[in-house]
């Protein structure tokens, strides 16, 4: 009878585990009305249809004008965050012929439907069509000087992009091996293979490493993040294109501070890029 109860438990534990394991994931948050307001002269928001709904992200052109865009940036937030968050990196960014892409996820932001891995593929398999649509947007001759940037599950959407479209640099901050690796840690065995959405970043990198184009990957990860293990940036790194993949420890940091203690660096390797 114990024995019955104990297993009646477990499965009554995964059901609901596989029923709301998403509303565990992703922590979405939306745009208060007056978000408008606060975007940069010129800014414009990039609208897009996909299984989701309307999908909304935005580009931010070069403060400088001149005869065309010198490289662009596609930036993906990490959980709990949206693509705005970063304005105040946009608008210090010492590049002034620099356009970035900041990208929200379904369910995000001011994008229609819920999140999900398949949304989030969708959704980054769209932007850039969508993106080079616009009447007075950079055009499709940009696409040889395009850079990303991911945090923590944007570092998977980095990475899913970087797959998809030809980029020359690609940064990541705080990534974690693979999303069935997190819920190992959280929910333990047997119990992880209840997951539907398996970002997995090392196998990304290890496709990126044998691809035609072969992009030059920087991983920054803080010695003391307590969310995702400093051990799995460096597993991800090690599984990138030996001479085209970068390391880099952030001693201290954690994942929310990692990146405000490493950003002179990867801004000096975002100015780099150039056209």
């Amino acid at each position: 009878m114990t024995a019955a109860i104990a297993i009646g438990t477990l499965a009554s534990l995964a059901l609901i585990l596989f029923f709301i394991q998403r509303s565990m994931i992703y922590m979405p948050r939306v745009y208060e009305p007056s978000y408008a307001r606060g975007l940069p002269a010129g800014t414009r928001e990039v609208e897009y249809l996909t299984s989701d709904g309307r999908q909304v992200a935005f580009y931010i052109p070069p403060r400088t004008a001149g005869p065309g865009t010198a490289q662009l940036w596609v930036v993906f937030s990490g959980n709990a965050s949206v693509a705005l968050d970063w304005l105040d990196f946009v608008e210090e960014f010492p590049s002034t012929s620099t356009a970035f892409l900041l990208v929200d996820y379904p369910g995000y932001g001011r994008c229609e439907g819920r999140p999900s891995a398949r949304g989030i593929r969708e959704n980054l398999l769209s932007v850039m069509k969508a993106l080079e649509a616009l009447p007075d947007g950079p055009g499709a001759d940009l696409r040889e000087r395009v850079g990303v940037l991911g945090y923590s599950i944007g570092a998977s959407a980095a990475l899913e992009f970087a797959k998809a479209h030809p980029v020359r640099t690609v940064i990541l901050i705080a990534p974690y091996t693979s999303l069935l690796d997190m819920a190992r840690r959280t929910v333990g065995w047997p119990l992880c293979h209840l997951l539907l959405d398996r970002f997995d970043n090392v196998a990304r990198m290890m496709e990126l490493a044998v691809s035609a184009t072969q992009p030059e990957v920087h991983i920054f990860h803080g010695t003391a993040d307590q969310v995702v293990p400093f051990a799995m940036g460096r597993q991800v790194a090690a599984a990138g294109a030996p001479g085209r993949t970068f390391f880099h420890e952030v001693p201290g940091g954690d994942h929310d501070t990692a990146f405000h203690l490493a950003k002179a660096t990867i801004v000096g390797i975002m100015t780099a890029l150039g056209p």
